[in-house]
Formats: C-alpha cells, sequence, structure tokens
C-alpha cells in the first residue's frame, strides 16, 4: 500500500506513520540506523531480505585490508590470520547471532554449497536403511526445494512434500503428520520468505527427533532478524548467508552450524583441499588420515514420486543388483520438468529456467 494510500481497512496512511513512529521510539536498537549508509535520506528501504545495507566503516575496512593485510602483508596474510578467520568469524556469528557455542560455526561458501554439504552429511550419519524420505515443504525458497529434489534423483530417495498454507507457513503439527520411520533428514526454512511466517524452531525440532530423525534449518532469513538458539533447541544442522540481515554486501560467503554431537563422526561429503585435518601434508586421498568415506548402507529404495510406469534401472552401489528407480522428471529443454501427478507436484513449482521464486527474489543463492 502506498503511503498516500488508505487500505481496504480504512486504516489510513497518518495512522500508519504514527504507528510506525512509536515503534521507532521504542526500539532498543534504533540508534544503530546512523551507523549505515542511506539512512539520513527519505528512502524507507524494506528490502533488507534481499540485501542488507552497507556499514559506513565498511568502505574503509575493505580499503585497509586492501592496503595494509592484502598489499602489505601478502602470502603471509594467510597464516597470520587469514586461515583462521573462517572458524574466528563463525564464533563471533554463533555467540552473537546463533545461540552457538563456540566451534561449531564456520563461514564458507555459498548457501547452496552448504546445504548440499550439510545434507549430504546428514544423510550419511542416517544408520537405518529404511529411512529413505526427505521431508520438505513446497513453500520453501526455490534453493532448497531444487536442491533436495536433485539430492533425491542422486540416492534414489523418496521426496515427502508438506503442503503448508502460501499465506502463512508450515506448522509444528504439520511436520509431525510428515514424519515417521521412514523419514531421514527434514530440510526447512525458520522463516518462509512469502509470509514472513516464523516457524516453531524448538518444537518442530523436537518432533523431528522424535520421530528419529534429522533436521537441516535454513536461516537466510532469520539470522540477524530474530533471536536464534540453535543450541537450546538441540538442532542438528543450520545454514544461512550473510548479505541480507548481516549485512556482509554482494558475494558474502554463507554458513554452516553444526551440533557438536554431531562433529566426531560427520563426513566431508566434498573433499576439498582445505576440508583436511592437515592440509598442508599434501597426502594422496588414499591416505589412512584422509576423511573417511562412509560406506553408506544401500538405499535399494523404489523413488516412489511418480506413479507411472517403471522407470530407468541403476546399479546398487553395495549389492552389484538392479535397482528400479522411478524418477519424477522428464528432461526437457530448459531444464527438468516433474512429471504431472507426482506428489508436489503443483503449478509453477517446477525447476525450470526462470521458474519459482523470480517474483519474489531474495538474492543470489
Amino acid at each position: 500500500m502506498s503511503i498516500h494510500q488508505e487500505n481496504i481497512a480504512g486504516v489510513t496512511a497518518e495512522t500508519l506513520r504514527q504507528r510506525a513512529e512509536e515503534l521507532d521510539r521504542r526500539d532498543v536498537l534504533a540508534h544503530y540506523r546512523d551507523h549505515f549508509i542511506g539512512t539520513d535520506t527519505a528512502l524507507s528501504y524494506l528490502d533488507g531480505n534481499s540485501l542488507g545495507r552497507p556499514l559506513k566503516r565498511t568502505a574503509d575496512d575493505v580499503a585497509a585490508f586492501i592496503r595494509d593485510e592484502w598489499g602489505g602483508r601478502l602470502i603471509r596474510g594467510w597464516d597470520e590470520q587469514w586461515l583462521a578467520m573462517p572458524e574466528a568469524i563463525g564464533d563471533q556469528l554463533g555467540r552473537a547471532v546463533l545461540g552457538a557455542a563456540p566451534g561449531q560455526t564456520i563461514i564458507a561458501d555459498s548457501t547452496t554449497v552448504v546445504l548440499y554439504k550439510l545434507i549430504r552429511a546428514a544423510l550419511a550419519a542416517v544408520q537405518d536403511p529404511d529411512r529413505n524420505e526427505l521431508v520438505l515443504d513446497t513453500e520453501n525458497f526455490p534453493t532448497d526445494r531444487y536442491l533436495v529434489e536433485g539430492i533425491a534423483l542422486e540416492e534414489g530417495l523418496t521426496l515427502r512434500w508438506i503442503e503448508p498454507d502460501p499465506a502463512a507457513g508450515v506448522t509444528l503439527e504439520q511436520v509431525r503428520q510428515a514424519t515417521g520411520p521412514r523419514t531421514a533428514v527434514v530440510l526447512l526454512s525458520q522463516i518462509a520468505y512469502r509470509s514472513g511466517h516464523l516457524a516453531d524452531l524448538p518444537g518442530i525440532t523436537a518432533a523431528v527427533h522424535d520421530a528419529g530423525a534429522l533436521v537441516v534449518w535454513d536461516l537466510c532469513h532469520s539470522a540477524g532478524s530474530v533471536e536464534i538458539d540453535l543450541d537450546g533447541a538441540d538442532v542438528d544442522f543450520a545454514a544461512g548467508c550473510t548479505y541480507k540481515y548481516l549485512n556482509g554486501g554482494p558475494g558474502s560467503p554463507a554458513f554452516a552450524y553444526v551440533n557438536a554431537r554431531h562433529l566426531p563422526s560427520l563426513n566431508q561429503p566434498i573433499w576439498g583441499w582445505m576440508g583436511r585435518k592437515d592440509a598442508f601434508e599434501m597426502a594422496a586421498a588414499t591416505s589412512r588420515r584422509h576423511p573417511r568415506v562412509p560406506q553408506r548402507h544401500s538405499r535399494d529404495l523404489r523413488h516412489d514420486c511418480h506413479a507411472g510406469n517403471p522407470g530407468p534401472h541403476r546399479r546398487s552401489r553395495h549389492g552389484g543388483h538392479p535397482v528400479e528407480v522411478r524418477r519424477p522428471y522428464r528432461l526437457r529443454r530448459g531444464g527438468l520438468r516433474r512429471v504431472a501427478g507426482t506428489p508436489g507436484s503443483r503449478t509453477g513449482h517446477a525447476p525450470e529456467s526462470g521458474g519459482a521464486g523470480r517474483a519474489h527474489h531474495s538474492g543470489p543463492r
């Protein structure tokens, strides 16, 4: 609604203005506004969900880094502080924003890459071969949906779709109904990017654990905007970005949280140089000291998202016998298209070029 118009309930612009000014006066964080560029203008910026404002000190900080650290220290900067910064900043973020004790949060990668790593690591941690379902919701941000659909295709898993009210979000009762003895991992966003609905993170986490499953939370729209207590809620895994309400700027990296109880046995699903305990060992990938690759329990499962004819066969990694995999997609120009009639299929919910989410752009993921 324009500030110069009246809404359908008859609330005037002046009433809204007075209410906004009252809330500003009561806001204990209001004085931080002066730390940001552009706040002395008439613009009311309400797109922090896509890109946060820059701090006034950012330009000087970046210039000093280029001049003194990068330019002044060159390669010495790695050993002096840069290599430790992902963990050091992660601990700061955990303490200030996430409710996480030290040693559980790291800054790295993009949201998509972090979510992929966490979901694959969570799946590898599931020991029960009968747990072959991934639970997600139809109203989640496209990144999350497309990513999980791809993992399901890779692993031959079943997608269990929650269909929340688009004007609200996923409820505790819906999660209880969707989870059970076949659930492996649940992926949800704490704040719905369309409606702003704040999910019951502690309650839903407890419900997922009651079902014997693991939960991965997407905090992209909640980190920096609402209070979070990951440790207090015993969350398993969480991911988020830093360019929205954390004001890291375009291209700033994502973060990953792993509950300390999972760290001793968690397996890194992507083997990069810096993912090794001793990166400068430069040992072969087959070294006994390389992170262990889990011999995943056989998921000789039917991907039952498709009710049509039998799909292609693939060989099990463990038994060598063909396994029927029913795929809910057909390849078409521009991407994969969900086969009509499969669970979760609905208008506008296919991972195609220019698909869902464009009208509700929420920043690069």
